[in-house]
């Protein structure tokens, strides 16, 4: 399982034609969003991924759960007080109290069945202007984690469209092709931040050469071997492991497979980091989840051929 995500920042001028002072960093990577409304299939995840979308809680750099635009969830009997941030405003201006909070999650619930499928049916209760009792139908043994998965971002959905809670807000969205955003003047940090402009490629290959061309400031998800030759021209590289786990699955009902030692073979003969090697970057992988999470297993998974042949 290879976890790596490559991120260059390319030290070469792109969209010259802007004044130094509004010119607009331009990110090439493969997906983009195809729609504003986070009730849409991954929109959320993609909102949340292009700096314009947040859910209450979010998850930190070690897989713990950590507050966001919510500051705590503390049970009371089978449901739930979560207590906002004080002073949070969407991108238009408008108060995200706990009234709109809790319209932006039933909304969620109900139209997105990836939502209902996390959180499931629930009631949901405004206290006052900064908490909200949450009560799912089947008791969950904490609700932070659920209310920081991505269908459950936070928005306004107004007539002139969706309105977020992040760093940047959205000023076209150009199906397919690139997401123009500027930075939310109401976002609760109220540092200066650059205009961005994030392009769809598909192709790894055509990101180097944008990078090389300086068209690109920055571009995810290139080509591990087109890496020597952007450092042999001054680019920096940087990489830093994701969360994700692409998982194979074996099939147990397969007579072979049935058996446990089989499966202990399989494990003990793959190299690991023979694969990373040849990949051209990674970590090898140490079991189902990525190492830098705290109950991920400390060791790496072994490769051993003679042991493999034993158990056969």
């Amino acid at each position: 399982m290879i976890r790596l995500l490559f991120l260059l920042l390319c030290a070469l001028p792109a969209s010259a034609q802007y004044p130094a002072a509004q010119r607009p960093w331009v990110i090439a990577q493969a997906f983009l969003a195809d729609t504003l409304d986070p009730i849409a299939g991954n929109t959320g995840w993609a909102l949340q991924s292009h700096g314009v979308a947040e859910t209450l809680f979010t998850v930190g750099r070690r897989g713990e759960v950590e507050p966001n635009l919510a500051t705590v969830a503390v049970q009371e009997g089978s449901g739930w007080r979560v207590t906002l941030l004080p002073g949070l405003r969407f991108s238009d201006g408008s108060v995200v109290d706990a009234a709109a909070v809790a319209r932006s999650l039933l909304r969620a619930l109900r139209d997105n069945p990836r939502a209902a499928g996390g959180l499931g049916a629930t009631t949901i209760e405004v206290a006052d202007a900064t908490t909200l009792l949450i009560t799912p139908e089947r008791r969950v043994g904490a609700i932070a984690p659920l209310l920081a998965e991505f269908p459950l971002v936070i928005a306004r959905h107004t007539a002139d469209g969706h309105h977020f809670t992040g760093p940047w807000r959205v000023v076209e969205l150009r199906r397919g092709d690139q997401l123009r955003l500027e930075a939310n003047p109401f976002y609760r940090d109220r540092r200066a931040r650059p205009p961005v402009i994030i392009r769809r490629v598909t192709d790894p290959h055509a990101l180097a050469i944008g990078l090389e061309a300086g068209v690109f400031d920055m571009a995810f998800g290139l080509a591990a071997e087109s890496l020597p030759r952007l450092r042999d021209r001054g680019i920096g590289i940087a990489s830093t492991p994701v969360a994700y786990q692409y998982m194979l699955m074996l099939n147990q009902r397969h007579p072979a497979l049935r058996d446990a030692r089989v499966r202990q073979a399989l494990s003990l003969a793959i190299d690991r980091r023979q694969l990373v090697r040849l990949l051209g970057g990674g970590r090898p992988a140490t079991g189902l989840f990525p190492d830098f999470m705290p109950w991920a297993l400390e060791t790496g998974l072994p490769h051993d051929p003679a042991r493999a042949a034993a158990l056969l």
